[in-house]
């Protein structure tokens, strides 16, 4: 694969084949310092005003510490530890998981880097508590209701939509929350980004087959 294809995918959209093609590059430079040479566009992949785009150059960057025997990432280190105050925490979560890589070769820098998960550590955890308690009282509602009037955020008390979305709202900014989510829920083609809460049992059908199982919650995103 050479450059211009390997960018290609770097600033590709989001998609599911995009995203595996993307990780199969992210995982071949465990084997080899080949990307290396591109550190300074990969960089720029950090000032992108696209979320999608500056999580992938942050996974990139944590992955490519191994082979940085000049350092650079250490010149960027408060730009790449930026990218974590991301409104999007499906963003921040996906960078989150590539840290490992980054302490484990950058020991001079762990101190800065706990700094910073410290205080991601304390946001995350408000905005989930507001959440789970939400989903918690959505899940009795739907113990409580049969098969055949399965919720909708129509049938919801008002109280409770305002609960989830304000709870929605705060992990997922600048997205609309579009409400409850039923396995036949058909999200046509939205001019915008929106999301489902989805917390009754099945396939979703029209969101890639996503499968909730019974006890299970789960959020159905749509991408435009």
């Amino acid at each position: 694969m050479n450059k211009e294809e390997i960018f290609n995918i770097f600033y590709g959209k989001e998609k599911w084949d995009i995203w595996n093609k993307f990780q199969e590059i992210e995982n071949s430079i465990d084997d080899s310092d080949l990307l290396y040479r591109y550190f300074d566009e990969i960089k720029n992949m950090l000032y992108n005003e696209k979320s999608y785009i500056k999580m992938r150059g942050f996974r990139i960057i944590c992955k490519l510490s191994k082979w940085d025997k000049d350092n650079k990432i250490n010149n960027i280190i408060d730009d790449l530890l930026q990218v974590l105050d991301d409104e999007k925490p499906t963003i921040v979560r996906l960078c989150l998981s590539s840290l490992n890589n980054l302490l484990l070769h950058k020991i001079d820098l762990s101190n800065k880097i706990e700094n910073k998960l410290e205080v991601e550590q304390t946001r995350a955890t408000n905005a989930e508590n507001n959440l789970r308690e939400t989903i918690n009282n959505i899940t009795d509602i739907n113990e409580r209701t049969s098969t055949a009037e399965l919720i909708t955020v129509n049938t919801l008390p008002n109280s409770t939509v305002s609960n989830v979305q304000q709870a929605l709202n705060e992990l997922f900014k600048n997205e609309t929350f579009a409400g409850i989510a039923i396995p036949t829920t058909d999200p046509g083609t939205p001019d915008s980004s929106v999301f489902y809460l989805a917390t009754i049992e099945g396939t979703y059908s029209n969101f890639n087959n996503i499968k909730v199982l019974k006890g299970e919650s789960a959020i159905l995103r749509w991408n435009n």
